[in-house]
């Protein structure tokens, strides 16, 4: 991003800040369709929290292994 102002920078970062609101109750708009989608299946009612449970899962599974785990702790 060298070639980008500064200005453009702290855009996006504000845009970012913004929009993930409104990316999180997208998220959990997705999983409520999960959740009915099971449902009007006619399982039982406990497979939409187990839908709902392994769908929140791997989304949780997939951040945690972005950040790199082999840094040394800060010490002060």
């Amino acid at each position: 991003m060298g070639r980008f102002p500064t200005w453009t920078k702290f855009s996006l970062v504000a845009a970012a800040g913004l929009l993930s609101p409104v990316l999180a109750f997208l998220a959990a708009i997705a999983v409520e369709i999960a959740i009915g989608l099971v449902k009007d299946l006619e399982a039982l009612p406990i497979a939409g929290l187990i839908a709902a449970g392994a769908l929140t899962f791997s989304r949780v599974r997939k951040l945690l292994r972005a950040r790199p785990r082999d840094e040394a702790p800060i010490v002060t």
